[in-house]
């Protein structure tokens, strides 16, 4: 009779546990695709200024705007700078960091090996008004670039396409207009954290394993 007993507990452990299995939801990767390839940032300037002396002085601008792609969210380009002219011509610099439903992630990004048809800087007609005139700068290039997911801390490098336009009015302390995008085509990829494992409790809290000469194996259903 204690035997029989003995197994009618074990099957109910059995029971409940395969109830528990079964109900536990099941765990996905988390942390993102563990790649930038196809990450596009647009946006428009909201800080801007000249060093002085127009185009042969440093930069320094802002943008913001949304980005698409693995990492989908918000981005802002901060503390960036470059020089079309002057001591650094052909220099290019950048920080961004991107919002994204995976977590942020923040990049780096500095080049100066860009030619003068690559970064340019001119002195145009205000089109609202032909007597004033703006500082228009024009960049098109690529650029490398290292970003750390921070849900994973995971380091992606690789190499990006910028298209930018900034106009800054005459005294080239103030954005008038403008557009940042960059767009990721190259990346190494890493791979995404796993989400904590499941916990398994047993029902009751002191059950024990009791061996019986007909050991009932542990058999539960499949799930999808």
């Amino acid at each position: 009779m204690r035997s029989h007993f003995r197994q009618f507990q074990m099957a109910a452990t059995t029971v409940a546990v395969c109830l528990l299995l079964l109900w536990t939801p099941l765990v996905h990767a988390q942390g993102g695709p563990g790649t930038l390839i196809g990450e596009e940032m647009f946006g428009t300037p909201f800080n801007a200024r000249q060093g002085g002396n127009a185009c042969f002085n440093d930069t320094f601008y802002s943008f913001h705007g949304g980005a698409s792609g693995p990492y989908p969210g918000t981005f802002f380009r901060k503390y960036g700078d470059f020089a079309p002219a002057g001591d650094n011509p052909g220099y290019f610099f950048g920080n961004f960091h991107i919002d994204s439903l995976y977590g942020p992630i923040d990049g780096y990004q500095e080049t100066y090996s860009l030619s003068p048809d690559q970064l340019t800087c001119a002195l145009v007609s205000d089109p609202t008004d032909p007597n004033l005139s703006l500082w228009q700068y024009i960049g098109n290039f690529d650029i490398p670039y290292t970003a750390t997911v921070a849900a994973t801390s995971c380091q992606l490098q690789g190499i990006a396409h910028v298209d930018f336009e900034l106009v800054l009015n005459f005294d080239a302390t103030v954005p008038i207009r403008g557009f940042f995008d960059e767009f990721v085509y190259t990346s190494n990829t890493c791979t995404p954290a796993v989400g904590p494992p499941a916990m398994v409790v047993l029902q009751p809290a002191n059950a024990v394993a009791v061996r019986s000469a007909e050991p009932l194996p542990m058999r539960c259903a499949s799930r999808a």
